[in-house]
């Protein structure tokens, strides 16, 4: 979706201004922080920006690499290095100004084979291939408390399908530490809703995200927080947005949307783990346009299932999910609801479920990220390098999805797809991913796909 109308742009482009203009002046630090501090220290030892809410904008594997390699160049007598790691990397030598320059690029090949009620219905597919993602983004710090984001995706894969290019997927700035608050975002953010809808494509054991994905609302302009209580044992965010899209009467489009999860257990930092979670939004709408719709699990086949586009008011969605994690081995299932509001009565609801296991065969965890109930990405032990190169990580998958949106007048269909996964991380941020999707479209047809991608991002 593109980010809305001008004064919004105009207002995040000056509030960046400001905050570059704050970490360019020299003695800045007591503007940032509110008092000198000694030569050399790091303002983020002190303040209240984490380690997590680092790895949340930087997307880093594992530690944030801000500190963790040697300056190649200094650029006195502005006191900042530039460096590579994994991005690129700008920091004003006091830690008051933090800059990552990062891309993610995903490329994919799929072999679509239906049958013949399949072919009739939707046409032939056979091989197609496509570029699914091609990101660059902008993420850092400023003083000890203020956090910026910009995502633009320049591939064509708009949120809404509409082959926009390119796009402002994501662009706000945040304050960390805010006592009850926590971390406040502003801007062009993902609304929290699900695992399924927040685990990032870097993070998935699968090439795409399940079936209930197609209810979670996308990135809209709002202000969202985020915090967590019990040493990360409980994690919330909630937040309001501007529903973001054409359709239905512009004055009514708001979104509330809130997400709770919790550890009834964690063990040995997150060896043994079991994660429950429950995510709610309430959209107003008022004789809005809404269509819902659902490729089988690959964007490069037609979509098998849909609602047409039909007048809609309020629109209620629940989610709930579970998740456990023992050393390699993991275990999750969502289930969401949809209960749409029909213009003239006839109310609907539709709903969607997913089940999946994954194991990693070469022994490593997959990271959990406590305080914001997320998955993290998986790092291999032994990555593949020139000299003292390893196997890298592999890991097997399986999965289980059904989409269901037939009620009452609308008749969308019914899909259940069986997904198998092998995927090959030779580094962090180098993997291959090899799907096979049994999908049904039930009353037409079935499918078989063989789908790869080609992963890389920094």
């Amino acid at each position: 979706m593109l980010f809305p109308g001008p004064c919004c742009k105009h207002a995040f482009a000056f509030a960046f201004a400001v905050a570059f203009a704050v970490a360019a002046i020299p003695g800045s630090r007591a503007l940032a922080q509110g008092a000198e501090s000694p030569a050399g220290e790091k303002a983020d030892e002190a303040g209240p920006i984490t380690e997590e809410v680092l790895q949340d904008i930087t997307d880093d594997a594992g530690p944030s690499a801000f500190e963790a390699a040697r300056p190649i160049h200094s650029l006195n007598p502005f006191e900042y290095s530039l460096r590579w790691q994994d991005g690129i990397r700008l920091e004003r030598n006091d830690g008051l100004f933090r800059l990552k320059v990062g891309a993610r690029l995903e490329v994919d090949v799929a072999g679509i084979y239906g049958d013949e009620g399949i072919e009739e219905e939707f046409g032939r597919n056979g091989t197609n291939w496509g570029l699914r993602r091609a990101w660059l983004t902008l993420a850092g710090t400023v003083g000890s408390r203020w956090l910026y984001k910009a995502q633009v995706d320049l591939s064509g894969q708009s949120a809404n399908d509409d082959g926009r290019s390119p796009y402002v997927r994501e662009i706000y700035i945040a304050a960390a530490g805010l006592g009850p608050f926590g971390t406040v975002k502003l801007g062009s953010v993902r609304e929290p809703f699900t695992l399924n809808g927040l685990t990032g494509s870097h993070t998935l054991s699968f090439i795409e995200r399940a079936l209930p994905h197609g209810f979670s609302p996308a990135y809209n302009p709002g202000i969202v927080s985020e915090n967590h209580a019990i040493d990360g044992r409980m994690a919330w965010s909630y937040g309001v947005f501007h529903f973001n899209d054409s359709g239905g009467d512009d004055s009514a489009r708001v979104d509330l949307t809130a997400r709770l999860t919790g550890l009834p257990v964690y063990e040995d930092e997150g060896e043994r783990l079991i994660h429950v979670g429950a995510s709610y939004s309430h959209q107003f709408r008022d004789g809005f346009d809404l269509r819902y719709s659902r490729r089988p699990e690959t964007q490069l086949a037609k979509r098998y299932v849909d609602t047409e586009t039909r007048k809609s008011n309020d629109i209620d969605l629940f989610g709930v999910e579970f998740l456990a994690i023992r050393g390699p081995l993991s275990a999750r299932t969502e289930l969401v609801l949809s209960h749409v509001g029909r213009s003239g009565g006839g109310d609907e609801t539709f709903w969607s479920a997913y089940a999946e296991v994954a194991y990693i065969l070469t022994g490593e965890m997959r990271p959990y990220r406590k305080n914001r109930g997320l998955l993290g990405r998986l790092v291999p032990s032994n990555p593949v390098g020139w000299s003292d190169g390893g196997w890298g990580l592999w890991e097997v998958a399986a999965r289980y999805s059904y989409l269901d949106l037939n009620d009452g007048e609308t008749r969308g269909g019914r899909l259940g797809d069986f997904t198998l996964a092998v995927n090959w991380y030779a580094r962090a941020h180098v993997r291959v991913m090899v799907d096979y999707i049994h999908a049904q479209r039930f009353g037409i047809g079935r499918s078989n796909i063989i789908q790869t991608r080609l992963a890389l991002d920094f």
